[in-house]
């Protein structure tokens, strides 16, 4: 899926961090540059080629936020 960039305003406000901080997403040496699995279930993987490293993707399944490393 290709990955769906938020401001961290508007994450604030829509979804906000539990604990104060959104976690990271994961990659693997194995997938292409820019693929991140979520880490929240069921790890969607997504297409972040076009996010900024250190910007906020929505997990459109999952309806959390997380970082792209």
């Amino acid at each position: 899926m290709t990955a769906t960039a938020i401001t961290q305003a508007d994450a604030e406000k829509e979804i906000p961090a539990k604990g104060g901080h959104y976690p990271r997403g994961n990659r693997s040496p194995h997938d292409a540059s820019g693929v991140v699995s979520s880490p929240y279930p069921p790890y969607q993987q997504y297409d972040c080629s076009k996010v900024a490293h250190g910007g906020l993707v929505v997990d459109v399944r999952a309806k959390h936020v997380f970082i792209y490393p």
